[in-house]
């Protein structure tokens, strides 16, 4: 089976068919799930604010909200059996690619992300920010708190529907207009998520382990590289290797390295005894 990149690549080479990239050519055979825009579901606020959470701190004494459990919104708990659906997906403990890609689980590289934007004082007034894999939502959220306009993207549905609109709600509880005039919501596989994008562009990008799975790693560089203003930057916080499973950022820049449209540069290295090293990284347009 061939593959086609769909690269939207402007002032550069087509990519030469002599450059080996097929480490990264894992076919897949599961099904990809369609992308699309997601409504803001507000009907239930009342019941969400009542609903248990707990603080997650960051450095410089900031802090965010999010729910200690998933809110099941019957309403939206997605297209084909749905309280089933949702139930299953809410005691998994594994990611399972094609149906789960861990969303319900606050990963320890989104609080890395946020602490970098604190402590780097990167400018968020009125910047236009699209936080790849959010689950929870954190990253993007703290930006929209900071006058951003975002748009939060998760493979599943009941992601967003149950846990990242329910955390924007309680962060930011006395502003729904501006809730839902500075937030959109996508869900799907992110080689469609590139495709309903179409040419919109993002001045930050911000994503957090996301690099678990090689084989999804061409459709985050399409995603990043076709997305990100010329003076943009990405920043994607990840362990430095996935021990198992053959990810990590060093891999990742093996194709970056490949296909010569990126540059990454590592800004930040966590070392904290509990896990993996992890790293985050800035990434640009070449």
């Amino acid at each position: 089976m061939s593959f086609k990149f769909n690269f939207h690549i402007d002032d550069k080479e087509d990519i030469k068919e002599d450059k080996d990239i097929s480490e990264f050519d894992i076919e897949s055979k599961i099904d990809e799930l369609p992308s699309k825009y997601l409504e803001f579901n507000v009907n239930n606020k009342d019941i969400i604010l009542k609903l248990e959470n707990e603080n997650v701190n960051f450095n410089q004494n900031k802090s965010l909200k999010k729910l200690i459990k998933p809110f099941k919104n019957n309403e939206n708990s997605g297209d084909n059996n749905n309280d089933n659906n949702y139930e299953n997906l809410l005691n998994k403990t594994d990611l399972i690619p094609g149906v789960y890609e861990g969303g319900f689980k606050l990963w320890e590289c989104a609080i890395d992300v946020i602490n970098y934007l604190i402590e780097d004082n990167i400018d968020l007034k009125n910047k236009k920010v699209l936080e790849i894999g959010c689950g929870h939502g954190l990253p993007g959220i703290f930006c929209l708190l900071h006058g951003s306009v975002v748009t939060f993207q998760d493979y599943n549905q009941e992601v967003i529907f149950n846990l990242t609109q329910p955390n924007l709600i309680i962060n930011n509880s006395n502003n729904d207009n501006n809730n839902k005039e500075n937030s959109k919501f996508i869900s799907g596989d992110w080689k469609f998520v590139d495709e309903l994008l179409n040419n919109e562009k993002f001045d930050l990008i911000l994503t957090s382990d996301t690099l678990y799975n090689i084989g999804s790693f061409k459709k985050l560089h399409n995603l990043i590289s076709n997305h990100l203003e010329t003076n943009g930057k990405c920043y994607l916080a990840s362990k430095t290797y996935y021990f198992g499973v053959g990810g990590g950022i060093r891999k990742f820049e093996e194709l970056a390295n490949v296909l010569n449209i990126l540059s990454i540069k590592t800004v930040r290295d966590i070392k904290d005894g509990f896990s993996n090293v992890r790293e985050v990284v800035e990434i640009t347009k070449k």
